[in-house]
C-alpha cells in the first residue's frame, strides 16, 4: 500500500484489528480471529508510507497451521519471507528485528565489540596501497580490446542452408 497513513492496530486476545488510509482510500479490518491467543504486550507493529508490519508473539509455544483459522482471509495476508524463520531452525530465537532501527538487534551476539576500523587500519603495512605491481591488476590494458577471432566459427554455411530467410508464403484458396 503506497501512502499508508493514520494507522491504528489493535491486538487483543486472539483478535487483530487494523484501520489505515492508503492511496486515498480507507481500509478497516475488525476482529480478525487469529489461530490462537497472542501476547499483546510482546507483539509489535510499525508502519511507514509503504507498508504495515505486524509481528505477533504467541502466548503458548504451539505450532500454528496458519495466521488465522478463517481460510477466506488468506488472500488478504502477505507473508514477508525475508523475515521467515522455521521454529526448528537453530538460528530461531523467537525475536524478530523490526523496521529501520537496529535497536532490536541486541541478540546478535558473537561480535564481541570488534572494532573493524582498527582492524582495517592495521592492513596498511601489507603493501596493498598500490595494486599496480600485482599480476592481473593492470585494469587499463589495451590488449583486452583485441577481437577474439578464434571464437568465431569459420567457413560454416548459414543455418537453414544457403539462404537464411523465412520460407516463401503459400497461396491459400478461399
Amino acid at each position: 500500500m503506497l501512502g499508508t497513513s493514520n494507522v491504528k492496530v489493535s491486538l487483543t486476545d486472539g483478535l487483530l484489528s487494523l484501520d489505515a488510509d492508503a492511496a486515498g482510500k480507507s481500509y478497516k479490518l475488525e476482529n480478525m480471529p487469529l489461530w490462537a491467543e497472542i501476547d499483546s504486550e510482546g507483539s509489535k507493529w510499525f508502519s511507514n508510507d509503504r507498508a504495515v508490519v505486524i509481528t505477533l508473539k504467541k502466548k503458548e509455544e504451539e505450532w500454528w497451521d496458519g495466521l488465522t483459522k478463517d481460510k477466506g482471509l488468506k488472500r488478504f495476508i502477505k507473508v514477508d519471507f525475508s523475515k521467515w524463520c522455521e521454529e526448528d531452525d537453530k538460528e530461531y530465537t523467537g525475536e524478530v528485528a523490526m523496521g529501520g532501527g537496529f535497536d532490536d538487534m541486541g541478540g546478535m551476539g558473537g561480535m564481541g565489540g570488534m572494532d573493524f576500523s582498527s582492524m582495517m587500519g592495521g592492513m596498511g603495512g601489507m603493501g596493498m596501497g598500490d595494486a599496480a605491481g600485482m599480476p592481473g591488476a593492470d585494469f587499463d590494458d589495451e590488449d583486452d580490446d583485441e577481437p577474439l577471432d578464434d571464437l568465431e566459427p569459420k567457413d560454416l554455411p548459414p543455418i537453414g542452408g544457403e539462404e537464411d530467410g523465412p520460407p516463401p508464403l503459400e497461396e491459400v484458396d478461399q
